[in-house]
């Protein structure tokens, strides 16, 4: 029915007109720390992609989450398509062109994260998206090996990714 709840993964949620109604990302701003040898500025450019990638979804007919889901960067849901599994999102900064580290840490995040906050709790496995900042490069090959889409900013502005990604409509063929 048209206002009756939808029911996901043990979430209550009452159809909105607003695709945005659950997405609160995270203050990109820069910031400072104090540690031993003096002050460091820090970025937050894993927020900001967050927030882009959110706000790019909604477009092609996915809702994006991030209210009650930390750890986890972000969960889309396309009820149009399916209203039991959701997708998995963990965005990583790539640091001075090396995708290496960004990618290590999203793929133990991802399994990590869909192994205790989804499949633990009784819930159907969600498909798994590994989001950076910059392209991967033939990373991009092995995380499609191991069931995980990636997705990638280019430098127009826009969204690229794997055969997957373009497969779910979330990113532009490479």
């Amino acid at each position: 029915m048209e206002n009756e709840p939808i029911v996901y993964e043990g979430e209550s949620h009452l159809p909105a007109d607003d695709p945005l109604d659950g997405f609160r990302p995270n203050d990109s701003s820069d910031y400072y720390v104090h540690i031993k040898g003096g002050r460091r500025r820090r970025e937050r450019r894993h927020e900001e992609l967050i927030k882009d990638f959110g706000l790019h979804v909604v477009a092609r007919g996915y809702q994006p989450i991030t209210q009650g889901m930390y750890p986890r960067d972000l969960v889309l849901r396309r009820p149009a398509v399916d209203r039991q599994r959701s997708w998995l999102v963990e965005g990583k900064a790539v640091k001075r062109g090396n995708a290496t580290q960004a990618v290590r840490e999203a793929v133990g995040q991802l399994y990590e994260y869909s192994y205790y906050w989804h499949e633990k709790r009784s819930e159907p496995k969600p498909h798994l998206v590994a989001l950076f900042t910059e392209d991967i490069g033939h990373y991009a090959e092995y995380l499609e090996e191991r069931g995980i889409a990636s997705i990638w900013r280019t430098q127009g502005g826009g969204w690229a990714g794997s055969p997957t990604a373009v497969s779910w409509e979330l990113a532009a063929a490479v």
